[in-house]
């Protein structure tokens, strides 16, 4: 699949934009869009979405393998993103069910992997992890969440995660109100 920096690249050229004009519909500056054109920096999930919505599309765009409207997502049918830069890969486990009130998300993050500061939004969020650990920040409180931990939190303030390990960490990680529309 053509990797994200490619795909906001055609995009803004098939539809005749500078990068100027991308950054007012998304707040985002032009270095950081012409950093994430060349794959030099990843956007966060609040920034791609900002970008989808600035050409009219919904993040789901940046997905492969978007699945049909099911209640049942196979493994090998999961829609993916994979953040280079962030080492990060989400799976969307149950995309387009309809009237969902929550998210659930199959996470791996390698070594080293950051969230980067995530500003508060409404909703919750609950994660299960499955193997590693990741630190989590959620205002100024720093928790060490291990495979077998849970953790739940709202999501009205900042936070971040991390994986501080030396092996992948992989969880499940459910948030509400849904993000990949």
């Amino acid at each position: 699949m053509e990797d994200i920096g490619a795909r906001i690249r055609s995009l803004r050229e098939n539809r005749s934009m500078t990068l100027r004009e991308v950054s007012e519909k998304t707040g985002l500056s032009i270095g950081f869009l012409s950093q994430i054109e060349r794959n030099i920096a990843d956007a966060s999930i609040a920034s791609l979405k900002n970008i989808a919505e600035a050409f009219d599309l919904k993040i789901s765009y940046f997905f492969e393998n978007t699945p049909k409207k099911t209640n049942l997502v196979k493994k090998n049918e999961r829609s993916r993103l994979y953040m280079e830069n962030a080492k990060a890969t989400y799976e969307l486990l149950a995309y387009q069910v309809e009237s969902r009130i929550m998210e659930p998300i199959y996470k791996i993050l390698k070594p080293g992997s950051f969230s980067g500061v995530i500003d508060g939004h409404e909703g919750e969020e609950f994660l299960i992890m499955l193997q590693g650990q990741l630190e989590i920040q959620v205002g100024d409180e720093v928790n060490l969440v291990e495979g077998g931990d849970s953790f739940y939190f709202s999501a009205n303030q900042p936070h971040s995660y991390r994986n501080t390990g030396d092996i992948d960490a992989i969880c499940v990680w459910v948030v509400t109100p849904p993000t990949f529309n």
